[in-house]
């Protein structure tokens, strides 16, 4: 009680308070708590309220204290476990007349402060979705792509081979003891050269089943 009136719009008396090294471990721990009892519940939304009362009583005079309050509640308390504990009622018969009025202005703040932080987080901190089926469906028709062309070259090089064989027949029907070396020697590039692509897209058509498995 005397520590949250003395602190109540005095952005001085917080920067006392926090110089104490002891506070904020303090805090922390009993505001993240799992005590039960009635009187701990009691003290675990004290703490809450001490806590946000320095939140809004020091961010126009220290900055860097400001942030490092909030990062404390989002990374090591959590947001709603902050405002759970904080929501917490504290019975009336606990406390005087003026500090439940003290607590009943500055509570409003808090919540409002927090709340309006915790809606206008900055979107490039937030995590990154990922649509999944548009992954998907960009790599079948990729898939689908590759093995249409995948089936055109081997098209070409059964063609090619039937050209070659058909050429290898008629020159040894003409000249069994020679053959069209120069024909055979193009044939053989050709050949060789389709082989090389087919390769490469069975190759590709394995990348992107993979992919598409990942």
């Amino acid at each position: 009680m005397l520590l949250s009136t003395w602190i109540c719009n005095c952005s001085k008396a917080v920067t006392c308070l926090l110089d104490i090294q002891a506070v904020i471990p303090f805090l922390t721990g009993q505001i993240t708590s799992n005590e039960h009892d009635e009187k701990e519940r009691v003290a675990q939304g004290m703490c809450a309220f001490l806590l946000g009362l320095s939140i809004i009583n020091i961010q126009k005079s220290d900055e860097t204290s400001y942030q490092k309050l909030l990062q404390l509640i989002k990374s090591r308390i959590g947001h709603e476990v902050f405002m759970d504990k904080f929501n917490e009622r504290a019975p009336t018969s606990f406390f005087d007349y003026m500090w439940c009025k003290l607590f009943k202005q500055q509570e409003h703040k808090i919540i409002s402060h927090l709340e309006n932080l915790s809606s206008s987080e900055d979107p490039s901190e937030a995590v990154p979705t990922i649509d999944y089926q548009k992954i998907i469906d960009e790599s079948n028709s990729k898939l689908q792509s590759v093995m249409l062309e995948n089936a055109k070259l081997r098209a070409d090089l059964s063609e090619t081979k039937e050209k070659m064989n058909q050429m290898q027949l008629s020159a040894n029907t003409f000249n069994p003891n020679h053959i069209d070396k120069p024909a055979q020697c193009s044939c053989d590039k050709v050949t060789n050269q389709l082989r090389d692509e087919l390769i490469q897209q069975r190759l590709q058509i394995v990348h992107l089943k993979l992919l598409i498995r990942s």
